[in-house]
């Protein structure tokens, strides 16, 4: 997740296009529509010591192109707290 400024985005790139998620040993790592994919954040702190978001993600595949199962994630919450 990028923070830049008051606007927080989820990357994207040729691996894994936005976002992904695991279940089992399957991975999906490829939205339908990278556009759907929202995150609300409460809480950042600088170094991963601290994150707190809501996310809805949408329709996810296994392989690029609309390959392979498809999953939907409508929402979820992240939270992370490292500690030395």
């Amino acid at each position: 997740m990028h923070e830049e400024g008051a606007a927080y985005t989820v990357p994207v790139n040729a691996i894994a296009p936005g976002a992904g998620y695991l279940d089992g040993n399957m991975t999906f790592a490829f939205p339908k529509d990278v556009a759907t994919i929202t995150v609300n954040v409460t809480k950042f702190a600088a170094g991963g010591a601290g994150l707190v978001a809501n996310f809805s993600m949408g329709d996810f595949y296994q392989q690029p192109g609309g390959k392979g199962p498809m999953h939907t994630i409508t929402e979820g919450t992240i939270d992370i707290k490292i500690t030395p």
